[in-house]
């Protein structure tokens, strides 16, 4: 059973979602939810807030994987550095309890999980939803950390078959 903790990093709102993946390679939504910073905290004491809540998180569910959306630049400088603070943040976490971490670009978190790499990000909550069972409403930043997650499932899935595939294809006696 592998637990995979999807972190959609913001230096107001930070979502998460946690998905189990169990043998069947089928995935199990475990919890999902937002940090909310509140704007009177000054910016180290938010970063301090995102470091203690993804440590609960980590522990309490005991998660084997990381996954965070890849960086990319803004056209707000000042966003972009807050922005990369935050991720090096989640990365110290992920470093101090030992775990990897996977990234993948919005546009193939999307494709991967809708089918396509251009949807909205309603489009993208709502296939969440239905994919994972989740009856209740959920925030957008919670539902894309939840698509990181079942991004990073999917691709395992993928890697695996490629990987039996390649060793059947070695091991094959194609002479007769």
């Amino acid at each position: 059973m592998t637990t995979i903790l999807g972190i959609d990093p913001g230096s107001q709102v930070a979502g998460y979602g946690i998905i189990q993946v169990h043998s069947n390679n089928i995935p199990v939504h475990k919890t999902h939810g937002c940090i909310r910073l509140a704007k009177s905290m000054t910016f180290s004491e938010k970063l301090a807030q995102i470091y203690k809540e993804l440590s609960h998180l980590i522990r309490d569910y005991q998660v084997n994987e990381i996954v965070i959306e890849k960086a990319f630049l803004g056209k707000n400088v000042d966003s972009a550095l807050k922005l990369g603070q935050v991720r090096g943040v989640c990365l110290l976490v992920a470093g101090q309890n030992n775990l990897p971490v996977y990234e993948y670009a919005p546009a193939s978190i999307k494709k991967k999980v809708t089918g396509a790499g251009n949807a909205d990000k309603e489009h993208v909550r709502l296939v969440v939803l239905r994919q994972l069972g989740i009856q209740s409403e959920a925030a957008l930043d919670a539902t894309d950390a939840l698509a990181m997650a079942l991004c990073h499932s999917l691709e395992k899935i993928i890697q695996l078959k490629t990987n039996t595939l390649s060793s059947l294809a070695k091991n094959a006696d194609f002479r007769n």
